[in-house]
């Protein structure tokens, strides 16, 4: 985004001395008819600089059309992607081992949640984590999520038998 932006910011000042230019241009144009030394040939010189200085601005003018209409698409799709990323919490399946939850209700009410990878939405993707066992994989980066037993009545703790 921060390329566009320079491109629309070059555009505009390149765009700003074009219309100097042609500012100058007409005022030459107007002088050299008011004057009476000045040949016809003269007059249509500038008449043909002009010409080709207001085809570059109608130039330039389209370019930065094409620039503002590359940066609402970028906008556009970072609105998008933050839409999609608010629609997930960053909840501990176990003590230190943070995913993406997404809460929604199936046809019965009832909510049924899934878990997207953390590391893959670093990288604006949304990939649903797979259940194996005791820990939940990505299979876009292969990261492991380890949750615990199957079985939720037993604990998990932090108690370590080998540690004095």
């Amino acid at each position: 985004m921060i390329e566009i932006l320079t491109d629309i910011a070059d555009s505009i000042k390149s765009g700003s001395q074009t219309i100097s230019a042609a500012k100058n241009a007409v005022q030459t144009v107007r002088e050299l008819t008011k004057s009476k030394t000045a040949s016809p040939a003269e007059i249509e010189s500038k008449l043909l600089d002009l010409t080709e200085i207001m085809v570059d601005a109608r130039t330039m003018h389209a370019d930065l059309i094409d620039k503002i209409t590359e940066l609402k698409a970028v906008i556009a799709e970072q609105d998008d992607w933050k839409k999609k990323r608010e629609a997930y919490s960053l909840v501990d399946v176990a003590r230190g081992v943070p995913v993406l939850e997404y809460v929604h209700r199936d046809e019965n009410d009832q909510t049924v949640p899934h878990y997207a990878c953390p590391v893959c939405s670093e990288k604006k993707m949304i990939i649903p984590l797979r259940k194996n066992g005791w820990v939940l994989t990505c299979p876009n980066c292969d990261a492991d999520f380890f949750f615990g037993a199957e079985d939720t009545s037993q604990a998990l703790t932090d108690y370590d038998p080998f540690a004095h």
